[in-house]
């Protein structure tokens, strides 16, 4: 019973200073009591924001005090283990015509009558692939086939330049220079003997005119009858000679008319017959070229003529003997001497690879960029295709070795670690590092076979945190 007065009273009190009560106020003490109200209202706010504060510390406090559980981190791991590398040397370079053939004609400023083959066809040693208009070169053919029978017909002329009958009228003119000849023979000795008669007489009168037998005029007569005597026989002897040289001109006329004409008129004769054979055989090789054939099995390209054009030279067609295609790149000298003769090499366009063998390297290197020419033959394959662009990859030192996953490795200031996992704990380790192949890094030293490393997502864990693998 006095508890509950007690309480009616604290209430009434309470309520009467907060304003929820109705107490009963004296007028003066009205202003008093306002300002105390306001004073008890502040008071009150600024307990219960105390007690908030010192809650929300409390609870604060109370996660402090509890230590954290660290969860383990799944990761995908590797085994540390052998593999086989190998030193690579990459270069790109374009696919081109291991052998191109460019294919003409010689017989210029002809028609283009058919065109047999067509770009991507595959022809065969032999086979024809375009035909050109023949027909003004048959006509200068068959012109030239007439001039050449008229000059046989000229140079057998030369050989024989005088008809039978000319010959025997020539052969009876040398027979009468014989009888010429035997004529003077006998004039000389009836000069002769009448050149000793002469002289015998003469001597005779002048004996005699030295005896007084005979007058000084008919001494000297007979002296000059021998001056006149002498020169008949040097006359005689020298018709002689006229004849004997005509005798010789006559037999050399006739053996020219036997053996032929002259030897310049033969010679001249003889060029032009060679003359029309040489132009024949001439025209004859232009109406062959008239037809163009695959000098080789192999693959059209290109075609550059058309049907009905006039064909002034030049290429008709492109093909690749064969159809053999390779890559020409460029690598430093340094690269060239660890590259030797029938490699085999990765080619790559970045769609497909193909195995290529190196055929040839360069024996000289540029003197000024210091690259020297490899070339690879690739094998045959309908998608490679001349002109593409490639990339070939060239392993030089291969070996076995440790080796990690490239995804495993961490750098900082150029140096590599990797995370091995020891009792569930990623332990950061330093490692060097050496050869690159396939996706996997060579590690010299810092790693032992069989050790289990993270292998992916070595940014999202840290040296110290504890780890379990993916696979387990």
């Amino acid at each position: 019973m006095l508890e509950t007065q007690e309480k009616e009273k604290t209430t009434c009190s309470v309520g009467r200073f907060i304003g929820l009560g109705k107490p009963e106020t004296k007028p003066e003490s009205k202003k008093v009591f306002l300002k105390n109200k306001r004073l008890w209202l502040g008071l009150a706010f600024g307990s219960a924001l105390a007690l908030v504060i010192g809650m929300g510390n409390f609870v604060a406090g109370q996660g402090k005090n509890e230590k954290p559980v660290k969860r383990a981190i799944t990761v995908e791991t590797a085994r540390v283990d052998k593999h086989s590398l190998a030193r690579e040397i990459k270069a790109t370079g374009t696919v081109m015509a291991r052998d191109p053939l460019e294919i003409g004609s010689q017989a210029n400023g002809l028609k283009i009558d058919v065109l047999f083959a067509e770009e991507g066809d595959w022809v065969q040693k032999g086979q024809i692939l375009a035909r050109l208009n023949t027909d003004i070169l048959n006509a200068q053919l068959k012109e030239e086939q007439a001039l050449l029978d008229n000059a046989a017909a000229s140079y057998q002329k030369s050989l024989q330049p005088n008809r039978q009958e000319e010959i025997k009228m020539q052969r009876a003119a040398l027979d009468s220079t014989a009888a010429d000849i035997a004529q003077k023979e006998a004039a000389i000795a009836r000069a002769s003997a009448e050149y000793s008669n002469a002289l015998s007489i003469s001597e005779r009168y002048s004996s005699l005119y030295r005896e007084g037998g005979a007058t000084a005029q008919e001494a000297e007569q007979k002296r000059t009858d021998v001056q006149s005597y002498k020169a008949a026989l040097e006359t005689a002897k020298e018709g002689l000679r006229q004849a004997q040289l005509n005798r010789e001109r006559e037999r050399l006329r006739l053996n020219e008319m036997q053996t032929g004409g002259r030897h310049e008129d033969i010679s001249i004769a003889a060029s032009t017959v060679a003359q029309h054979r040489a132009r024949i055989e001439q025209l004859q090789a232009q109406i062959a070229q008239a037809i163009v054939k695959a000098p080789d099995a192999g693959l059209i390209v290109d075609r550059s003529a058309h049907l009905g054009e006039i064909y002034s030279g030049g290429i008709i067609y492109k093909m690749i003997r064969n159809g053999e295609l390779e890559l020409q790149a460029k690598l430093p000298q340094q690269d060239l001497d660890q590259i030797r003769l029938g490699q085999e090499v990765l080619v790559s366009d970045g769609k497909r690879s193909l195995t290529g063998k190196v055929w040839l390297l360069a024996p000289s290197v540029d003197s000024t960029s210091r690259l020297g020419k490899i070339r690879i033959a690739l094998p045959t394959d309908k998608d490679l295709k001349a002109g593409m662009f490639v990339t070939t990859t060239i392993a030089t030192v291969s070996r076995e070795s440790l080796a990690v996953p490239e995804s495993a490795l961490a750098y900082e200031n150029e140096k590599a670690s990797v995370l091995v996992i020891e009792n569930g704990v990623a332990r950061k380790r330093r490692v060097s590092t050496g050869l690159r192949h396939d996706r996997y890094v060579e590690i010299l030293d810092g790693l032992q076979a069989g050790e289990t490393i993270v292998k992916e997502g070595t940014v999202f864990v840290a040296d110290g945190d504890l780890v379990r693998s993916a696979t387990l």
